[in-house]
C-alpha cells in the first residue's frame, strides 16, 4: 500500500468543538430541518458523498491534464458506495465510520425509492435511524447536540428519530469535513518505466 503523510494536528478542545459543531447546524442543518424527511434525507446524503468526493480528490495523485474522470458520476467508483469503499480501503476511515456512512446510503436509497414522501419515523427507517444515532447516544455531548438542534434549527424535542437523524448527520459530517481539513496528497515514490540500475548506462548517439 502506498505510503501516507497525514499532517499531525493539536487534538480540538471541547470548546473549540461545540463552536465547530455550533457552525455546521447554523450553516445547512437550519435550513435542511425546514425540509420534508425525504428532501432532508437526499439533501444531506448528497453533502456526505460530496465529501467524500473531496477527500479522495485531494488524496490521489493529480491528473496532469486536470481533466480527471476517475471518480466521476458515471464511472464505477462515482456511487456513493464505492467512494464510502475507497476511503475505507485506502485507511481513511475507520470501519466504524464506513459502516455508519453505510447505514446512512440505505436510509437515503430506500428514501429516494419511495413514491410517497415517506417519514424517518416509520419503521424500517426508524430502526437505521436508531442504528446510526446508536455509537453517538452514549456520549453527553450528542444530548448537548440535540439540544442545539433544538434551540437553533428549531426541531420537535419530542421527535426523537428526526432528532437522532439530525443529530448523527452533524457529526458524520463534521468528522469528515476535519478529514478533508487535516489530509495531505498521497506521499509516494511512483515507479518509473526505466529501471534505477539503467541509469548511467545510456548508449552513445
Amino acid at each position: 500500500m502506498p505510503e501516507r503523510s497525514v499532517t499531525p494536528k493539536k487534538e480540538e478542545t471541547p470548546a473549540r468543538r461545540v463552536e465547530r459543531i455550533g457552525a455546521y447546524v447554523d450553516g445547512f442543518m437550519c435550513e435542511y430541518a425546514k425540509e420534508s424527511d425525504r428532501a432532508a434525507v437526499i439533501l444531506c446524503a448528497a453533502k456526505l458523498d460530496y465529501l467524500l468526493l473531496q477527500i479522495l480528490t485531494k488524496y490521489l495523485v493529480p491528473v496532469p491534464s486536470g481533466n480527471d474522470d476517475f471518480l466521476s458520476s458515471d464511472r464505477a467508483r462515482g456511487t456513493f458506495s464505492a467512494r464510502i469503499t475507497a476511503c475505507y480501503r485506502l485507511g481513511l476511515i475507520s470501519p466504524e465510520l464506513a459502516r455508519a456512512l453505510n447505514i446512512f446510503r440505505r436510509v437515503r436509497n430506500d428514501f429516494a425509492h419511495e413514491v410517497s414522501g415517506g417519514s424517518l419515523s416509520s419503521g424500517s427507517h426508524r430502526d437505521r435511524i436508531r442504528e446510526l444515532a446508536d455509537p453517538f447516544s452514549r456520549y453527553k455531548t450528542f444530548d448537548g447536540l440535540q439540544k442545539m438542534l433544538v434551540d437553533r434549527a428549531g426541531l420537535d424535542a419530542g421527535e426523537r428519530v428526526r432528532l437522532d437523524f439530525f443529530a448523527a448527520t452533524t457529526l458524520l459530517t463534521s468528522r469528515l469535513e476535519i478529514l478533508l481539513d487535516r489530509l495531505e496528497p498521497v506521499a509516494t515514490k511512483p515507479l518509473g518505466l526505466i529501471p534505477e540500475s539503467y541509469l548511467g548506462e545510456l548508449k552513445n548517439e
